[in-house]
C-alpha cells in the first residue's frame, strides 16, 4: 500500500483534473492482486471517494472513525480487528495509508485498502505445523491479546491454552503443558503488545510435542539400522 501511495499519479487528488488515471490506477493494482483486496478506494482530505475499485462508493463520504481504527508506525492506520463494511463483499481488514505529494506539505488524502479476511484466516491455516493431519495448530493474536483468527476446536477445547496463547508475547520457540500434554509453542512476530510500531499482531504455532520428538525417534533409529 505505501508504495502504491507514495506515486505520482496520487497528486491527482490535490490536481483534481485526472480522475480517470487514478482510478484505472487502482483497478490496475486490484487486478495485480486480486486475492489481497477485496477493493481499494482514494480518498480526499474532506473523506470523499475520489477513486474506488467499486464505483458505488464514488462521490460518496466514507466514515473511517466507524472502522475502529488504530494508528500504525508511519502515519498509516489499520482496523483493530475484521469488520464487514457497508457495500462490502465479505469481511475485510482496513488499511488506511495517507497520501503525501510534492505540491502539498502533509497529507493531501488517503488511500483505503479491504484486504479480504478470509485469505488472512486460509494463510494462518496454512501456516500450522503438519495441517493435513490438524495435530498442528496456528494461532493469529492481535495486540490487545484478541485471537483472530486460528486455533479452532484447540482452544474451545482447552481454556487455559486460550487464555496462555494470547499472552505469549516473548518471539521464540518453548515448551508448554496444556490438559496434561506438552506442547512446542512457537511466537513470531508483532513485539508483543507494548510494540510501537505495526500490527503488533503475533502468529503463535503449536504442535503435540509427543508426535514432533515422534519424528525425531523415527529418524534416529533409521540411521541405526543404516549404520
Amino acid at each position: 500500500m505505501r508504495p502504491v501511495a507514495g506515486l505520482l499519479a496520487m497528486d491527482d487528488v490535490v490536481i483534481k483534473t485526472r480522475e480517470v488515471r487514478l482510478q484505472n490506477l487502482l483497478v490496475r493494482l486490484h487486478r495485480t492482486f486480486p486475492d489481497s483486496y477485496r477493493e481499494l478506494s482514494v480518498l480526499a482530505v474532506d473523506s470523499t471517494v475520489v477513486a474506488a475499485t467499486q464505483l458505488s462508493r464514488l462521490g460518496r463520504r466514507l466514515d473511517l472513525a466507524k472502522f475502529d481504527l488504530e494508528p500504525g508506525g508511519e502515519g498509516e492506520w489499520h482496523s483493530r480487528r475484521p469488520n464487514v463494511p457497508d457495500g462490502a463483499s465479505g469481511p475485510s481488514f482496513i488499511m488506511v495509508e495517507p497520501i503525501r505529494s510534492r505540491l502539498r506539505p502533509g497529507a493531501i488524502g488517503w488511500l483505503v485498502g479491504y484486504a479480504d479476511w478470509t485469505e488472512i484466516e486460509s494463510r494462518v491455516q496454512r501456516a500450522a505445523p503438519n495441517p493435513a493431519n490438524h495435530r498442528g495448530h496456528a494461532v493469529l493474536v492481535n495486540r490487545a491479546g484478541e485471537v483472530l483468527a486460528g486455533g479452532g476446536e484447540l482452544l474451545k477445547r482447552f481454556p487455559e491454552m486460550h487464555a496462555a496463547v494470547t499472552q505469549l508475547d516473548e518471539v521464540g520457540v518453548s515448551l508448554h503443558h496444556y490438559d496434561g500434554s506438552e506442547y512446542i509453542v512457537a511466537v513470531e512476530g508483532g513485539g508483543g503488545r507494548d510494540a510501537d510500531a505495526g500490527l503488533g499482531w503475533r502468529l503463535v504455532l503449536l504442535r503435540d510435542a509427543r508426535e514432533a520428538f515422534d519424528i525425531v525417534r523415527v529418524f534416529v533409529f533409521s540411521v541405526l539400522v543404516a549404520a
